[in-house]
């Protein structure tokens, strides 16, 4: 214990992504950040320049501004999408090797209000939700699942996700019998009543 005259030492925690993975997302932000930053600072002179009356591009200044505005976005939507694709594969590189906390850093970005919806297979919040249950958080779990099960339903993601929850599903008697290969090999319902 750290008595007064002793100061406490910060505890290291340890990285949830490994080097490799900080590097590759930083050049994929260095290189995309620049070339916006560059077409932020030359958009304005090629405005000025369009927007002067006696150039033969004044007839049309109104949509080469709003042309030039979605050329310099270009770069940064296209940088949060590369960005996205690599935590992705970092993801997948992870779970191969069963490293959950390495999983959960690479996924839980997705996992973020707003960002959510840069999972557009939902393979994110897969994998993350497993991460998330072998790390013991089930809550942040069912909530990454709901996701791809609601929102992603249609997918191969949503797919694999309720063959998991089946597989961990009490089964019916019914469904049982019929596995075990019931004469009539069909399951046998029970009837409503009312």
């Amino acid at each position: 214990m750290p008595t007064p005259s002793t100061p406490a030492q910060p505890q290291q925690k340890e990285p949830l992504i490994t080097p490799e993975a900080d590097r590759a997302l930083i050049k994929i932000m260095v290189a995309y950040g620049g070339t916006f930053v560059v077409l932020f600072m030359l958009a304005p002179l090629a405005i000025a320049f369009a927007n002067e009356k006696g150039n033969p591009l004044f007839p049309i200044h109104r949509s080469l501004d709003t042309a030039s505005t979605l050329v310099i976005m270009l770069p940064f939507f296209l940088g949060i999408n590369a960005m996205n694709n690599a935590r992705l594969k970092f993801a997948r590189r992870y779970a191969s090797e069963e490293n959950w906390k390495g999983v959960y850093g690479a996924a839980e970005s997705f996992a973020q209000l707003g960002q959510n919806w840069m999972d557009r297979t939902g393979e994110a919040h897969y994998w993350l939700a497993i991460a998330q249950e072998r790390l013991g958080q089930k809550a942040e779990a069912e909530k990454s699942r709901k996701f791809v099960t609601k929102y992603r339903a249609s997918g191969e993601w949503a797919l694999k996700l309720r063959e998991i929850e089946a597989g961990r599903a009490p089964r019916k008697i019914s469904e049982i019998k019929a596995s075990k290969g019931d004469a009539r090999g069909k399951l046998l319902k029970a009837k409503r009543r009312f």
